[in-house]
């Protein structure tokens, strides 16, 4: 083994040589023009680069895609903006389509197996290495920064048994993955199955929730939000709500002025009115603190805890996920209005039997929620492994 001078590499194998990236890769941009209704849309994902139907929508849509460059099988696609953040980094194309211009498009040269190098790009961004190579204030790399960073460059043989190796052990690794997911996601069926027959089987009268209201539902706040200040209230945000908890990632703050209005209470339930979240619901608790809702949200405020927490079990039920599907407005983005909110039909028991129904999705609720982080854990931990493989075996640390 020998020093190879680049710090997050360290020693590599003695039949390597050391480069820049400008050796290994010439950088493409061939802007598609008006004939862009002829190539097919593609994105770049945290799986890789995929196809995206052009006709779907989500996400922010460009007026035309004529600006937009053409990308062929076997080019590396790369996101070398926001480097410190951004979600997305390296896929290599599997396809032949058209990528937003944001991204850079690269065309490998002599002795370069472009999938071992994704693998390797896959390891550096990882830990964000190429973060710190950035100067500027939104972490970007331009084309000649990029190029002169040192890169290692095993034979290509070398790469090629690599990559060959890593497509067979990752593909294995994401199928198991892929089962814990498909596992959680069954457990989410049986959690509002369950919660459905509990409320089911007692007798009930059916009542809009319109009815049960302290006030009318109310949508969010249309201001932005700033800086996270513990001083202020929290901004919540559509994707701040995970697994019936707020992240503590990207957290936002909304001035006092403009939050004035929104202040969330004790036992308040939240609803996603937009968006691929849609019919997403979500209870505030006071341990919270003080937090203010964004407007692709909606509020609703009830006259007691008791009567919360029943329609917040409500709506983790299968009852409610087909309202949800009856109600949808499927448009360029899918929605759902404080209107057709406060039609939604209540099974409501009487007030002892709220709480027993409670208590019993509360046992519910623990029994799937274990199983839940448990099957989580384990992807935890073969997400890390596979960060960790991918690691010793592109670095030359494990041979293959």
């Amino acid at each position: 083994m020998i020093k190879s001078g680049i710090p997050y590499i360290w020693n590599i194998p003695n039949t390597w040589k050391i480069t820049r990236n400008k050796n290994l890769f010439r950088l493409g941009k061939y802007i598609v023009g008006d004939d862009f209704d002829s190539y097919q849309l593609l994105s770049l994902t945290k799986r890789g680069v995929l196809e995206k139907d052009i006709e779907q929508g989500g996400g922010k849509q460009p007026e035309s895609f004529s600006t937009y460059q053409s990308v062929t099988k076997g080019n590396l696609v790369m996101c070398l903006f926001d480097l410190d953040c951004s979600a997305v980094f390296v896929g290599m194309s599997k396809f032949d389509g058209m990528i937003s211009p944001a991204y850079d498009v690269f065309y490998p040269k002599e002795n370069v197996n472009i999938q071992y190098y994704e693998y390797l790009f896959r390891y550096i961004e990882s830990k964000r290495y190429y973060k710190d190579e950035s100067k500027s204030l939104r972490y970007v790399l331009n084309k000649d920064q990029f190029g002169g960073l040192p890169q290692i460059h095993p034979p290509l043989k070398t790469q090629n048994r690599i990559a060959e190796y890593l497509d067979k052990e990752i593909a294995k690794i994401n199928e198991q993955i892929d089962a814990n997911k498909q596992t959680i996601e069954l457990l989410g069926e049986y959690r509002a199955s369950v919660i459905g027959e509990i409320i089911s089987k007692r007798p009930v009268k059916k009542i809009k929730m319109r009815f049960l209201l302290k006030s009318p539902l109310k949508y969010g706040a249309n201001a932005s939000g700033i800086d996270y200040d513990e001083g202020l209230p929290r901004y919540i945000r559509i994707t701040d709500i995970k697994d019936d908890n707020l992240t503590t990632e990207d957290m936002q703050s909304l001035s006092l002025n403009d939050a004035e209005d929104f202040i969330l209470e004790d036992g308040d339930l939240l609803f996603a009115r937009s968006g691929a979240t849609v019919g997403k619901s979500f209870q505030y608790v006071n341990k919270l603190g003080n937090c203010a809702y964004a407007g692709y949200l909606i509020r609703a405020k009830f006259d007691n805890r008791i009567l919360s927490d029943y329609i917040f079990n409500f709506t983790k039920s299968s009852l409610y996920k087909a309202f949800i599907d009856e109600n949808l407005i499927q448009a360029t983005i899918q929605n759902l209005s404080a209107e057709k909110y406060k039609n939604l039909i209540i099974p409501l028991p009487n007030e002892q039997e709220m709480k027993t129904v409670n208590n019993e999705i509360a046992l519910v609720n623990n029994k799937v929620d274990s199983s839940i982080i448990y099957h989580k854990s384990i992807i935890e931990k073969l997400e890390e492994y596979k960060k960790s493989l991918i690691y010793e075996v592109v670095t030359g640390k494990k041979e293959v």
